[in-house]
């Protein structure tokens, strides 16, 4: 096996374990919408690389720490997934700022899950790849 075919293996392990996190998230939590962003979504990951997954969350809690133990307590991650949990508002904030997280997310992101309609076509967006869960 060429060393194409063993990244494009790998890649497709990491996406399959995070589309099985993002189920997870989803019957823990409700409606959300989950991308893979970094180097995973890029295609650039190393063997040091997380999947970094950007989670945001219709009903979550304000404080980031709660957030945070909210999902490792109720829903833990898999190893060598990394998650970004925001809020929809955060995440909005995110986009009128312009942030490199905003950026990263609508260029690079590969949609897992999109309840909330955060990353539909008409609302700025339309590079994001898709792959449905």
């Amino acid at each position: 096996m060429g060393i194409v075919e063993e990244r494009r293996l790998i890649r497709e392990e990491a996406l399959r374990v995070a589309r099985s996190f993002a189920e997870r998230v989803r019957s823990c939590f409700g409606r959300a919408t989950i991308l893979v962003i970094g180097s995973y979504a890029r295609g650039d990951f190393n063997e040091w690389s997380d999947v970094d997954l950007l989670i945001i969350l219709e009903n979550a809690p304000k404080s980031p720490l709660e957030r945070m133990d909210n999902i490792i307590s109720r829903c833990p991650p898999p190893a060598g997934v990394e998650p970004i949990v925001l809020t929809i508002d955060e995440f909005e904030t995110q986009k009128k700022r312009n942030t490199p997280l905003f950026q990263e997310a609508c260029h690079k992101g590969i949609v897992l899950v999109d309840e909330l309609g955060v990353f539909a076509e008409e609302r700025g967006c339309e590079s994001l790849k898709r792959t449905g869960s």
